[in-house]
């Protein structure tokens, strides 16, 4: 028994992840950073100098 996927359905489903992969790296990267101020504060200012550098 075969499932056959509608054009619309595979469209819907890759609408949905191209919302959630950018906003799940964005979280990884806000948690990473946020946990450099256990560190202290000068290891938290360099993981924002370091982003701050990211060109883009």
């Amino acid at each position: 028994m075969a499932i056959r996927l509608s054009r619309t359905f595979i469209l819907r489903k890759l609408h949905q992840l191209t919302g959630i992969v950018p906003l799940g790296i964005f979280l990884l990267e806000h948690f990473y950073t946020n946990s450099k101020a256990l560190d202290g504060a000068a290891s938290f200012n360099d993981a924002v100098k370091d982003l701050q550098s990211i060109p883009y």
